[in-house]
């Protein structure tokens, strides 16, 4: 049994461009919801597992060399209380009749947990997950989604400070 270096990574999804964008940002409109809870569904349903494994899963089998299930993972909001030029496209709905922007800006994302990776079986992998895997799958999930961006943070499992 491999100790799992990180409790959890999150993949902060920055907007999609092109038609993908315009797409998701027409639905907003229609709707009258904001772009960041369209977004939401959207990713919550194209990164779900349909028949077989998940682009997330698939992409964690090349790349740790194992045929895994991600188990556990959850989809949230990072928040923001300021504006970036990274967050544009978030402010969609999220605006007052004046143009102002309301606060927080919420961009989604995509939390997984690495003691919860499982094989085909449901034994525990073997691979101890790095921050490598993770941008490997960042930078897959980016290039498939076409992303303008997208960041990885990694949780350490225990302090490595001790005070």
């Amino acid at each position: 049994m491999c100790y799992q270096k990180y409790k959890d990574i999150s993949l902060v999804f920055g907007a999609p461009f092109g038609e993908r964008y315009r797409m998701l940002s027409g639905i907003a409109e229609q709707v009258n919801k904001p772009f960041s809870e369209i977004y939401l569904e959207f990713l919550t349903d194209v990164l779900k597992r349909k028949s077989g494994e998940s682009l997330i899963e698939e992409t964690l089998s090349i790349v740790t060399n194992e045929d895994l299930c991600i188990g556990e993972h959850s989809f949230t909001y990072q928040y923001w209380f300021e504006q970036r030029e990274e967050f544009s496209k978030f402010a969609q709905k999220n605006e007052s009749k004046e143009g102002q922007t309301h606060f927080p800006i919420r961009i989604p994302v995509l939390m997984l947990h690495p003691k919860n990776f499982r094989s085909k079986s449901g034994a525990r992998i073997t691979t101890m997950v790095q921050s490598e895997h993770a941008q490997y799958l960042a930078a897959m999930i980016a290039q498939v989604l076409q992303l303008d961006w997208i960041q990885t943070i990694c949780a350490l499992s225990k302090p490595t400070i001790k005070i």
